[in-house]
């Protein structure tokens, strides 16, 4: 498939959906986490999401859930238990830039202005990676794109 169909996917997907939903496993040759976002909550003047390391369809239904809240103030930087099985916790990138260049590439080659969030999971005893305690193991498998402000 040609990127211009793919785009053109994409699409015709934002269209009947509102939104949709990509996952990319990176090579194996590289060392980064595997990573699903969203494309087309850009066209509603929200942020789009991206998350790291879950399994594919459960990173879908997280974020098509997310995609379905109207006001993105609603979840941004609280806790969110109403989605899937863990609490987490959006919060914007710290450069939104870098992110749309390396990772949402597809949501910027279909929009100017993109602005993203980062979609954190907790460990295993329910800490966050900016907590004292955070399971440092975690570290390879969710990127550290958020701001903390």
């Amino acid at each position: 498939m040609s990127n211009e169909d793919f785009i053109e996917e994409i699409e015709q997907n934002i269209e009947e959906h509102g939104v949709q939903i990509i996952q990319i496993d990176p090579d194996n040759e590289k060392d980064s986490p595997s990573f699903t976002y969203t494309i087309g909550l850009t066209a509603t003047g929200r942020p789009e999401i991206l998350v790291f390391s879950l399994p594919e369809k459960a990173a879908h239904i997280m974020l098509n859930d997310l995609a379905i809240l109207e006001n993105k103030d609603y979840f941004q930087h609280k806790l969110l238990t109403e989605i899937g099985n863990l609490p987490m916790i959006v919060k914007p990138v710290a450069d939104n830039a870098a992110v749309v260049e390396e990772y949402v590439c597809w949501a910027g080659n279909l929009y100017d202005d993109v602005a993203d969030d980062q979609l954190i999971w907790p460990d295993e005893e329910g800490k966050f990676p900016w907590k004292d305690g955070w399971n440092k193991s975690f570290d390879p498998y969710q990127s550290a794109l958020y701001s903390l402000s």
